[in-house]
């Protein structure tokens, strides 16, 4: 899908996602991206859900696809943050527009 994006904001991943037809995953989703390549498997990458608990109205979720030795696996965070991402399709990828998230 075009190669590693590191270190992106929300909205530029959510971009990169659709561009190649899928969608950011959601947090349940990530463990199915561990080992894909990039090194992003112990780091923070975005995720579709949005923060839920009032803090942060404009805030979204990063995960982590593999979590070791009981860490946190996820956070709440900016729009603006960079993270890593992952992206995933219910199909394979086609250039059409995405499904929404399960």
């Amino acid at each position: 899908m075009g190669g590693c994006l590191t270190a992106a904001t929300w909205e530029q991943a959510d971009a990169r996602c659709r561009l190649y037809g899928a969608r950011l995953c959601t947090l349940p989703e990530l463990p199915a991206t561990r080992f894909t390549g990039c090194g992003l498997d112990e780091e923070f990458v975005w995720v579709w859900e949005s923060c839920d608990h009032g803090s942060d109205p404009h805030g979204r979720v990063a995960g982590k696809p593999l979590v070791r030795d009981g860490a946190t696996n996820w956070q709440c965070d900016d729009t603006s943050a960079q993270h890593g991402v992952r992206c995933c399709a219910d199909h394979g990828a086609s250039g059409l527009p995405p499904s929404p998230p399960p």
